[in-house]
């Protein structure tokens, strides 16, 4: 695997994945989980490095990160309602971009 892959794969476990599951404990009203596990993948991503290519990550990755704050500002407010299907759309939107996001970070050119 190329090493742009696996800078990928590190942006991928330590800051897309984890705001889906702050999303879903949110929405699940367990709030300060959600917010414990957002505010404790960003500590992580920046201790790991993985804002260290920041400068050349594709427009669309720099969007799924800055969507996450505000998925999770959603789940924040969906917290207060009674939890239902349609709540799942966000989540979904969010997971599908990250994919996306993933796949084109995993092109970035490996020079300085």
């Amino acid at each position: 695997m190329r090493k742009d892959a696996n800078y990928a794969r590190l942006v991928a476990d330590v800051l897309y994945t984890p705001t889906l599951l702050a999303y879903a404990f949110i929405v699940l009203h367990w709030d300060w989980w959600g917010v414990g596990v957002y505010a404790l993948s960003l500590f992580v991503a920046y201790r790991t490095g993985a804002f260290e290519k920041y400068g050349r990550w594709p427009t669309i990755a720099k969007f799924v990160l800055y969507l996450g704050l505000g998925q999770i500002l959603l789940a924040v407010w969906f917290s207060t309602l009674t939890v239902a299907y349609w709540m799942i759309i966000p989540f979904v939107i969010q997971a599908l971009l990250g994919i996306i996001a993933y796949f084109m970070l995993r092109g970035l050119n490996s020079k300085a």
